[in-house]
């Protein structure tokens, strides 16, 4: 049987991941491995997930999530792999989903998790509206042909947005997993104020000069 591991970045939010893991506890079908990158070494974190029994490691507060998904991929010893932010909750028959979106093989091995219209924020563009910055999954296979997270996106949205277009470009169709699996945490703040905003905005230029907004409609 094929394992998943789920990999977690951590901003120094001890109670919403803690809700996060409950929660792919509680509904996946069967044992998944955890990883959690906890980013400004909170001790907090740390201290939670050695009594939770959840692997992690901690680096420094300059880190971006990007870089934070990649130290977990490095260290991801699964065939599947799963990406996701710690104020989304899964919900029922997200284990199952992924692994039907990902397939056995050919041109397939990349997943998006799409959130729901209402987890999108006045301002956001279709992309943010449709991804929301959930998470993404893949095979290993898939992983190794494409490489990590571009790290000079900040956020989920973009950075993921990103590696389906190279997914594609790879000869690997990515795939939305079907139905809603995933919604925003209980008082998680619909795009964290405007440092999130501004992010949004540097990445979205950032991806129009890596490859032209058009490119879009390829993903």
């Amino acid at each position: 049987m094929l394992r998943t591991t789920v990999v977690i970045p951590s901003f120094n939010r001890s109670e919403r991941l803690a809700a996060c893991i409950r929660a792919v506890r509680q509904h996946a079908v069967r044992a998944v491995d955890m990883i959690v990158v906890a980013v400004g070494r909170s001790p907090e974190t740390a201290a939670w997930c050695v009594r939770s029994g959840i692997a992690y490691i901690a680096l420094p507060g300059a880190i971006g999530l990007a870089e934070a998904c990649n130290r977990g991929l490095r260290l991801a010893a699964t065939d599947r792999i799963v990406l996701l932010a710690e104020d989304w909750i899964v919900l029922p028959g997200w284990l199952s989903a992924v692994e039907e979106a990902l397939g056995a093989g050919g041109r397939g091995g990349v997943a998006i998790l799409p959130g729901s219209p209402e987890d999108a924020f006045n301002g956001t563009s279709a992309l943010e509206a449709y991804n929301g910055g959930a998470c993404l999954a893949m095979r290993r296979q898939a992983m190794e042909q494409i490489g990590l997270l571009d790290t000079r996106f900040r956020s989920g949205a973009w950075a993921f947005a990103d590696y389906a277009l190279r997914a594609r470009l790879n000869g690997c169709d990515p795939q939305p997993v079907s139905g809603q699996i995933v919604r925003r945490s209980d008082g998680a703040d619909h795009g964290e104020g405007d440092d999130f905003i501004g992010a949004m905005a540097l990445d979205r230029r950032a991806f129009a000069e890596k490859w032209s907004l058009d490119s879009l409609a390829k993903i």
